[in-house]
């Protein structure tokens, strides 16, 4: 059952949402835009509220040259 989203007056939030309407974003950004360390949680959280984000798994190298696939 999902419920609707009556939207929020969290600062963390709205930054977070203004910048994942404008284009997708990886944790980092996420992270940044927030002001928080936690972007995943963040997100979650907007889940919980009722609205639906969607996230994409894509392939990339970590910085110790492994291939990963981070979400977006």
């Amino acid at each position: 059952m999902s419920m609707e989203f009556r939207g929020t007056g969290n600062p963390r939030y709205l930054r977070v949402l203004a910048l994942l309407l404008a284009r997708p974003a990886r944790r980092e950004e996420i992270d940044r835009a927030a002001g928080a360390a936690n972007g995943p949680d963040l997100v979650g959280n907007l889940r919980v509220l009722g609205l639906e984000i969607p996230c994409t798994r894509v392939p990339a190298t970590d910085r110790d040259g492994r291939q990963c696939r981070p979400g977006v």
